[in-house]
């Protein structure tokens, strides 16, 4: 499969609010249409960062991604 193929494809996304720390680092990550997908983490680690960049609350520092047949990067 390839990125066209998921509903969801992450591709070396990276994130730093300072321009020094990556609170995201190099997130590859493909999720099918219909899948259910939790992340799991401790704190500070980056998950609601995550979230933030998929609902275009937050813009990837690096990378790019798709959302259906939305794509940023």
């Amino acid at each position: 499969m390839n990125a066209q193929d998921y509903h969801v494809s992450f591709r070396g996304v990276q994130k730093t609010y300072d321009g020094v720390t990556l609170v995201v680092k190099d997130l590859n990550l493909d999720i099918e249409k219909g899948k259910f997908v939790t992340m799991l983490g401790p704190s500070g680690s980056g998950k609601t960062t995550c979230l933030m960049l998929l609902t275009g609350f937050e813009n990837a520092t690096q990378g790019n991604f798709r959302a259906g047949r939305n794509s940023c990067g």
